[in-house]
């Protein structure tokens, strides 16, 4: 019996686009003076993390619901992703 390690190549490729956009993400937090600018931050985060967690099930679909993978943390998708 052979094992094959599974590959994570959406996974990392969604979250080197989250990594690129922490620093616009973080800077809006900082500036959030309004109700609207703090949705607004909330929504970029969740959007940011959304787009990982759906990469990760694409990577996952055979084993994986959608459901599922919208319940994985940044940083577990981070240690899947470095193995791959």
């Amino acid at each position: 019996m052979s094992i094959t390690l599974r590959k994570f190549p959406a996974t990392a490729a969604a979250l080197v686009e989250f990594d690129a956009g922490a620093a616009e993400r973080k800077a809006a937090w900082e500036s959030a003076e309004t109700e609207l600018a703090i949705d607004k931050a909330h929504e970029a985060d969740t959007a940011a993390l959304d787009l990982v967690q759906r990469a990760y099930h694409q990577d996952t679909a055979d084993i994986n619901s959608l459901a599922n993978c919208l319940r994985v943390d940044l940083a577990f998708m981070r240690r899947m992703a470095q193995k791959g």
